[in-house]
């Protein structure tokens, strides 16, 4: 079978991090862009991806490009598509996008490519708002200057969504977020302990346990292309195989996770079971302070901003953490835009995203 041009979703502020990844799987051959990463490969390099790969969104194939510049052009070009590869008895999502093109009518787009798929397989079509939903293929339409291309999801639900089932605190961190923190701070299983002394739900932790142990996706949930028809098992038991040959099941780090409420404990505790992590993260109750985080930790945290702190709560924060990094050790964590200026302490920018839709910038105190 022919290789498929990848694209790999990235959200925006990640790439370098993501880059590392995609290279570290062997893969060097890439095209950046904003948001995302395009390369080569076949069914094997997409299951990579998806299994390995801790800071990427999504993984999409192109299945067609062509050039149209009437409907009854699209409408002979959609049809031409082999969806029996990859469409049976899922509902569909469509996101179409159009830019300088003769066809500027997305939902008609939309509508021509339902038309299709409905003739194709002889049965009105399901469509769904959210490519997150249970059972649903996700559909790519793309057209600049008449050239259309279109494109297949390979993961499902966004590849944040782990598989493990984590119950949520208040303002969750997104996992993909969570491990692009511990890359930016350095850290990998033969680094030294990490501390998040503010876990709420357990995120940074328990990506971070799984981490240590390399553990891929394909032991929590399934992916879109395991419905499709040109799916192999094979294929998929051997890079499987060739992921898990690398798991290491006693790794040398310690990871330590703390909170001053209850309920948070609780909830991380859960999910750390969810994920079956059973032993790999110490959970504590306890308030930040420096007497409750290790001299040997590394601290890594997602502090509660804004309107669940009052100014001397941030305050206190600021100088628990200065006094805690000029003991030599390296605290990161995350801090909004709109409070940058707030307090006078010095600091290096190691990444800037969006979390829960606030800019935000993630830091690493200087002593």
């Amino acid at each position: 079978m022919k290789p498929y041009r990848i694209f790999t979703v990235v959200q925006p502020g990640l790439e370098d991090i993501a880059e590392k990844e995609i290279q570290a799987l062997g893969y060097n051959d890439l095209v950046r862009i904003k948001g995302g990463f395009f390369l080569t490969g076949h069914l094997s390099t997409v299951m990579k991806l998806n299994f390995a790969c801790r800071c990427i969104s999504r993984v999409l194939i192109e299945i067609s490009e062509f050039e149209a510049k009437s409907f009854t052009h699209l409408e002979n070009h959609l049809s031409e598509i082999p969806w029996q590869d990859f469409l049976s008895t899922q509902n569909v999502c469509i996101h179409v996008s159009s830019y300088q093109s003769g066809l500027y009518h997305e939902k008609a787009i939309a509508e021509r490519l339902i038309n299709t798929l409905s003739d194709t397989f002889r049965k009105t079509i399901t469509v769904v708002g959210s490519p997150d939903e249970e059972n649903t293929q996700l559909i790519v339409v793309y057209a600049k200057h008449d050239k259309f291309t279109v494109r297949i999801d390979t993961s499902g639900a966004n590849l944040h969504k782990r598989g493990y089932g984590l119950l949520k605190e208040d303002a969750p961190l997104r996992e993909t977020l969570a491990c692009a923190m511990l890359y930016a701070a350095g850290w990998t299983e033969s680094f030294q302990n990490l501390h998040d002394p503010m876990c709420g739900s357990g995120t940074i932790a328990i990506e971070a346990a799984l981490m240590a142990r390399r553990i891929p996706w394909c032991e929590y949930r399934e992916f879109a292309f395991q419905k499709w028809s040109i799916f192999k098992q094979d294929i998929f038991d051997k890079v499987r195989k060739e992921l898990m040959g690398k798991v290491i099941e006693q790794p040398s780090v310690t990871v330590v996770a703390s909170d001053m409420d209850g309920k948070s404990i609780t909830s991380a505790k859960i999910n750390m079971h969810k994920a079956d992590l059973e032993d790999a993260i110490t959970f504590n109750l306890a308030k930040l302070s420096e007497k409750s985080v290790d001299r040997n930790c590394v601290i890594v945290t997602n502090p509660p901003w804004g309107k669940r702190l009052g100014i001397d709560s941030i305050q206190t924060l600021w100088n628990e953490f200065s006094y805690i990094s000029r003991r030599g050790q390296g605290v990161y964590f995350i801090l909004p835009e709109t409070q940058e200026a707030e307090f006078e302490y010095t600091y290096k920018t190691m990444l800037r995203f969006e979390a829960g839709g606030i800019k935000v910038k993630y830091i690493k105190l200087e002593d």
